[in-house]
Parts: structure tokens; sequence; C-alpha cells
């Protein structure tokens, strides 16, 4: 249906497992994703497993998340892996086949950072479709989902989960939306 109704952007946070670790897809899904979504998409959004899930090879730091970004890029979409599992910071890299750009981040310590990837796949999606850049719009992503955590509260049992309002929005896109709507 992406193709055949030319829908653009197109962005697909390759969710390949649970946040307890089980697999989500099976080995033969990721071959999928990867010869026939994965070309179709603007842009893709993994965390740091999936990329290493994508690639074949180990992502743990910030150059192995751009040489990651690159190698995925070849699969088809612009890339933004997501770091908030890096040990150290929380920064995320950006790749749109010519330049490789982080968004850094310190480590917010919160064990409510449930739906983090989640939220950063519609974020983006949203400020692309509020008319931002791809790399605009992943650094605005990129900056609620540190909000979204700061704002995480607990319901039920397990991790916390992020605040699904994050203040407004990324660099004040509620004054943003606010004055596209007058």
């Amino acid at each position: 249906m992406i193709a055949a109704y030319r829908l653009s952007p197109v962005v697909v946070d390759p969710v390949l497992r649970a946040s307890t670790g089980a697999a989500l897809l099976e080995p033969a899904a990721i071959r999928v994703l990867k010869e026939y979504l994965l070309p179709l998409a603007t842009v893709v959004t993994p965390n740091l497993a999936e990329a290493e899930l994508l690639t074949g090879k180990r992502v743990r730091t910030l150059r192995e998340m751009e040489r990651a970004a690159i190698e995925i890029f070849q699969m088809g979409p612009q890339v933004v892996i997501k770091g908030g599992h890096l040990k150290q910071e929380s920064s995320d890299v950006f790749f749109d086949g010519k330049e490789v750009a982080v968004f850094p981040g310190k480590k917010i310590v919160s064990d409510s950072t449930h739906g983090t990837g989640c939220v950063f796949s519609s974020a983006l999606a949203t400020f692309l479709a509020l008319g931002e850049s791809l790399k605009e719009a992943a650094h605005s992503a990129h900056d609620l989902v540190r909000r979204a955590i700061l704002g995480g509260y607990h319901f039920g049992h397990g991790r916390g989960v992020v605040a699904s309002c994050a203040a407004g929005g990324a660099d004040g896109s509620k004054q943003r939306m606010r004055k596209r709507n007058r």
C-alpha cells in the first residue's frame, strides 16, 4: 500500500524485541522488513539492539551507531538510531545519506522509560507532518522524548511510563502549532 498509494513520509519503528528481551519478529520477518519495507520507508528509527539485528554487527557506542546508520541507509531509508541504551549518555545519531549528526544528551536516571521508542517515532512523524525537515524533526523528537522521560510516572507494575504530553512539545512546538492554527 505504501508503494501503491505513494505514501510519504513513512516512519518505520522496527520494534523487533519487547522491553523484556523477547523477540517480536521471527527471523524470516526481519528479512522481509529489510528487503521490502525499509526500501519504501522515508526514515527508520531503530534502538541499539534493533540496529544490531538489522546490521548483524555490534552497536554499543556512538562510533558504532554512526557506522550502523550508514549501513542501514544502504537498505533504503534515512536513519535515526536511538541511543537511550548507551552506557554514559543518551545521544541519537541521524544519517540522511549526506550528513551524520549527533543529537547529544546526558543520561537521564529514571525508571519511567516505557514507551520511549514509540513516543520518538510518533513525535518524528508528527513534526514531519508539521513541516519540519527530517533533521529538524529528529532533533525535536529527541528533545520531546527527553522531557517525556523527565515527566514519567508509575502506573501498575514494572517500569514507569513516559509522560504522554511532554510540556508542549520540543523546542516550543506548542507555540509553533498555535502560530500555524491562526
